[in-house]
């Protein structure tokens, strides 16, 4: 989900260029053990993202389960 990026083998950590974050029903631990970010769904506004450099995609998580049928 996060594209190309790097590893460092001495710190056993990956790096990429960007991040993914879900706002979403699914639990916060969830998110972060697939190395994804959570964010509250109720603490969003749709007009914060809105601009240069931010995505709001509606509903994108219909298109999520659309994917995996």
């Amino acid at each position: 989900v996060t594209g190309p990026g790097t590893y460092n083998s001495t710190t056993r950590k990956e790096e990429f260029a960007f991040g993914v974050t879900l706002a979403t029903g699914i639990s916060e631990d969830v998110c972060r053990a697939v190395g994804l970010g959570y964010k509250d769904p109720n603490s969003l506004h749709q007009e914060d993202f809105r601009g240069p450099g931010k995505l709001w995609i509606q509903n994108g998580a219909k298109y999520l389960y659309d994917i995996e049928k």
